[in-house]
């Protein structure tokens, strides 16, 4: 997994190729690869809620069960992102000139999705560490970078395409954190969320 995570953020175009190669199922790149990145964002997630939640009333309970909420809210998140992306993209491909394929297209988004994972890791410790998150437009470049090897793109169509991704990148991730962070209030009232 280290070495696929070096692979794709360093030599992005070389590493694409060897993604296509593999026969490797989509089953198979979720649970052993975005899952993982997706577990060590939750625990960085329970981590720093754990050390930094604002206590009004019951002590001992939201700070055992506020964390681990989020954590399962994070969880979640990020794996509604994952399918909602790899829908959108097996389902837009064709008006891009791409390859309809649901498997290159899941795989296409698990990988590209690396940096935005690593930095929400960071991001996930503390609040104040938001600004970590910008570092993660780079699974922008990654998706561009892939959509000629993995889908056979045609190139004139690769920056209207990731144009596209990432506002619905944003849309989703969006919607998702309101939408989470209003289930947070309701299970815990009196933590700022």
């Amino acid at each position: 997994m280290l070495e696929r995570i070096k692979g794709i953020i360093f030599y992005p175009g070389y590493e694409w190729k060897i993604i296509a190669a593999e026969k490797r199922t989509l089953k198979e790149d979720f649970a052993g690869y975005a899952i993982n990145l997706i577990l060590f964002g939750a625990a960085t997630m329970a981590i720093g809620n754990f050390f930094f939640v604002r206590n009004v009333l019951d002590i001992d309970a939201y700070r055992f069960s506020y964390p681990l909420v989020r954590a399962l809210f994070y969880i979640l998140m990020q794996v509604l992102t994952v399918m909602i992306l790899t829908f959108f993209v097996h389902g837009t491909a064709r008006k891009f000139a791409s390859q309809k394929d649901f498997v290159k297209s899941g795989k296409l988004v698990i990988y590209s999705l690396t940096p935005f994972l690593l930095c929400y890791m960071l991001a996930n410790l503390d609040r104040r560490l938001i600004i970590l998150v910008i570092p993660s437009f780079y699974s922008l470049y990654l998706f561009a970078k892939g959509l000629p090897i993995i889908l056979k793109t045609e190139p004139l169509k690769v920056p209207t395409f990731v144009f596209i991704i990432a506002i619905m990148t944003l849309g989703v991730n969006y919607l998702l954190e309101m939408g989470f962070a209003w289930l947070t209030t309701l299970l815990f009232p009196d933590i700022l969320v």
